[in-house]
């Protein structure tokens, strides 16, 4: 079964997120520090799912430091944020995440996500 590795600071997303995908195995992190040093702890989901404003280090700020990793490169990441904003969308792409999409997300749509990354 994959695992993603979640990474949200929001209690009522988290719920509804664990819910939406609760046919895979589902690592919950808070903030994109908590996330870091569970992946240098040798931890290696199939995918990361990250919001975009955290605290203690943003969804842009973890594309960085993830990318300082050559274990941790190739693991792709979806980025969700609150706010269309094309400027951060480019950045986030151009660090390497595989998709931007906005909150709320439908399930349907977050599922259809996942499922389409994973069979890369």
């Amino acid at each position: 079964m994959p695992q993603i590795l979640l990474i949200e600071d929001d209690e009522v997303l988290n719920f509804v997120m664990m819910k939406f995908l609760r046919t895979y195995e589902v690592v919950l992190k808070t903030d994109g520090q908590e996330a870091m040093s569970w992946l240098r702890e040798g931890n290696t989901p199939s995918l990361i799912i990250s919001d975009i404003n955290m605290p203690n280090l943003s969804g842009i700020e973890f594309l960085k430091e993830k990318n300082n990793y050559e274990v941790l490169k190739n693991i792709p990441v979806v980025i969700l944020s609150g706010f269309e904003d094309e400027a951060r969308k480019s950045e986030c792409i151009r660090l390497g995440a595989s998709a931007y999409a906005l909150k709320p997300i439908e399930r349907e749509h977050l599922l259809s996500l996942v499922e389409s990354i994973l069979k890369k």
